[in-house]
């Protein structure tokens, strides 16, 4: 583990722990402006006035939908990389820098399964204010642990 994730650990545990979360949600905003151009384009396609090369050939306008389309889908992999990279090193801090076993589910549920506190609850047994109790514990114990290495 690099020092500079554990001086960041040791500043802000949750800003390290909720980086994959970010880059999903930026997946989620590209993915929707993928939906978008393509209902631009199956708008333009379905709209004969729209095509001004006649005879059912790809418009310019159809071109750059398909272009913007083709853009958004390599940021996505480009992020979808990035995310693996940040789960793999968000498992290995749980792992290496957490020892009780309670900390460490809680922490994989919300930062590697991506769970929403309920659902966290229910699969820990626990209630929701405990919940969040114990994950307010678990990123104490991984901030010490940070400071102490």
């Amino acid at each position: 583990m690099t020092e500079e994730i554990l001086q960041s650990l040791s500043d802000d545990p949750m800003a390290v722990l909720n980086r994959g979360y970010r880059a999903k949600e930026r997946i989620a905003a590209r993915q929707e402006r993928i939906e978008r151009w393509r209902q631009v384009a199956e708008s333009i396609t379905a709209n004969p006035e729209n095509s001004s090369s006649g005879g059912g050939y790809p418009t310019s306008k159809t071109e750059n939908c398909i272009v913007a389309i083709m853009e958004l889908e390599e940021e996505i992999k480009s992020e979808i990389m990035e995310i693996a990279d940040f789960e793999r090193q968000t498992s290995q801090i749980i792992k290496e820098l957490v020892e009780d076993l309670n900390f460490k589910t809680v922490l994989e549920l919300r930062y590697l399964s991506y769970l929403r506190w309920e659902e966290i609850a229910v699969r820990m047994n626990y209630t929701f204010r405990w919940t969040q109790e114990l994950h307010r514990r678990a990123l104490l114990a991984l901030q010490e642990t940070a400071k102490a290495r």
